[in-house]
């Protein structure tokens, strides 16, 4: 093959990779919409018109989610505000430090009242994570007070105090968050916004007791996956890149580990009768390569559990978000790369049965 002929198919293979890479071929959708029919619902769509609009995304990298990810990574950290809050610490029952930081309100609300945003972050995420810091400052400027669950181990300038970190669905962090939160501001009225694994946290608790909807007006979850059991078949799969960011996801936690080790590493030192198969085995640990051997070696474990799915299944909204009462939102991507469409089910179920109520 003359010189010429190679260079013009490297250069036709290279602009093919291109253009799958920036997602080119696409045409950007408007989202769809699930909901039962009330004044309430009416009211949201004709105040949020971009729930039905079509997505404008920047010409370059906006149609490629892999992209998106990288650059808001990248000029997030460059462009991203700093607000400043006051960070709450309560010692609990089992030795372990609660942390969350309040923000108040830099506006007036425009209905007058006292709102205050209970916001659960995603995996390893804090209120130092940067999109958590630019949803405080939008919400501050509108009249919000935010409170922001700090994850167990979370938080690089702090030592956890107890041999355990957060894990997929406990709500006890987050049950005394609410709590300390309503007795600081006695007569406010909660929002809850959850994200990803957080998003799974708010649902969980607010499902497990109808009390713990009380106080609150309604809530949002963004890019949870609902069940963690039906969802290990799914996560080592490589479509939309999802092993990639499974194996991002499994350093990061990974890094949270080794960070607080001489803590971690007393887990078992009262539980020398545990079979092998119960006692949590670090060096595992730091060598998985995936979240599933990360739950399996440490989380469960670390949980008192006898089997990996016996811990998902007790920790998966799905198994109590049908008891939700308040009104909830529930935001997906139909192309998510860490949550297939096929996780979506719970989603489209608790929106029929809400519709029946």
């Amino acid at each position: 093959m003359p010189a010429y002929m190679a260079f013009l198919a490297f250069l036709a293979l290279l602009l093919y990779l291109l253009v799958r890479l920036l997602n080119c071929h696409s045409t950007p959708d408007k989202p769809s919409l699930f909901h039962g029919e009330s004044t309430l619902v009416a009211k949201i769509l004709e105040q949020c018109p971009i729930l039905y609009q079509c997505y404008d995304p920047p010409s370059l990298w906006g149609r490629s989610g892999h992209l998106q990810t990288a650059m808001y990574s990248l000029l997030g950290r460059v462009n991203s505000p700093f607000p400043r809050g006051e960070r709450r610490s309560v010692l609990m029952h089992d030795g372990a430090t609660l942390s969350f930081d309040v923000f108040q309100p830099l506006a007036s609300h425009k209905n007058e009242g006292d709102y205050t945003l209970i916001v659960v972050p995603g995996l390893g995420n804090s209120s130092e994570s940067v999109y958590i810091r630019t949803l405080i400052n939008y919400m501050q400027n509108l009249g919000y007070r935010v409170a922001v669950l700090n994850h167990q181990g979370a938080l690089k300038t702090e030592k956890i105090t107890a041999p355990r970190l957060f894990t997929y669905g406990g709500t006890e962090d987050l049950a005394l968050m609410v709590q300390t939160v309503l007795t600081l501001f006695p007569s406010t009225t909660l929002i809850g916004v959850g994200f990803s694994m957080g998003g799974n946290i708010l649902c969980k608790y607010l499902g497990e007791d109808s009390k713990h909807c009380r106080r609150f007006l309604c809530a949002v979850s963004a890019c949870q996956g609902y069940d963690a059991v039906r969802a290990l078949g799914l996560l080592m799969r490589w479509d939309n890149f999802r092993r990639a960011y499974i194996w991002l996801m499994t350093e990061n936690m990974k890094r949270i580990v080794r960070r607080h080790q001489d803590v971690l590493c007393t887990i078992d030192c009262n539980h020398g009768d545990k079979p092998s198969s119960s006692r949590v085995d670090l060096q595992q640990t730091l060598a998985s390569t995936s979240l599933i051997g990360f739950d399996e070696y440490f989380t469960r474990r670390a949980a008192g559990y006898d089997s990996l799915i016996d811990y998902y299944r007790d920790h998966s909204s799905a198994r109590v978000i049908n008891n939700i009462k308040i009104p909830m939102m529930l935001v997906n991507a139909k192309d998510d790369p860490i949550v297939p469409s096929e996780l979506l089910s719970c989603a489209y179920e608790y929106v029929e049965i809400s519709v029946l109520r």
